[in-house]
């Protein structure tokens, strides 16, 4: 827990505060039902045929929500009972499919936060920092450059 909250980034330190507003046995009992697992093949599935097919809005909010999801249960994983997720090489591999696309800010923002949450949470973590790298850096300049005043805004805003 100290971990998360003293992540410079502030969003671990968010997930952990969120969590405790959720009840616990909730969260305990999807993580007993294996809802890692099984989100993480939903997420998947829906992103194959995102990769596939396009840009369907349904498939597209249906892979933000998992990807959300695993984030905030591979957190409650790790806070409250000390297991690590294994992030499923195909599931990072999503993430990577997630972030290259091209839709609102919005999506990006959260597919990458929920990324970040999983990538401190991940049990295989220097494999899911190592392949995940790569996008994460083409997605910070992706966000901050897609226009003049969002980038000189985000310029601004980076420690000198």
């Amino acid at each position: 827990r100290d971990e998360a909250l003293q992540c410079p980034c502030k969003r671990c330190g968010n997930a952990l505060k969120a969590i405790h507003h959720l009840e616990r046995p909730v969260l305990a009992l999807l993580r007993e039902a294996g809802s890692l697992h099984f989100l993480g093949d939903f997420l998947e599935e829906v992103t194959e045929g995102i990769a596939r097919s396009g840009n369907d809005p349904s498939d597209l909010c249906a892979a933000v929500q998992a990807a959300e999801c695993l984030a905030v249960l591979g957190a409650f994983a790790r806070l409250q009972d000390g297991e690590l997720y294994h992030m499923p090489e195909g599931v990072v591999r999503s993430f990577s499919i997630l972030l290259r696309q091209k839709w609102t800010v919005d999506y990006t923002h959260s597919v990458a936060i929920s990324l970040h949450v999983l990538r401190n949470v991940a049990g295989n973590y220097q494999e899911v920092m190592d392949t995940s790298a790569e996008v994460f850096r083409e997605c910070f300049h992706r966000v901050f450059g897609l226009g003049d005043e969002m980038g000189a805004e985000a310029t601004r805003r980076l420690p000198s």
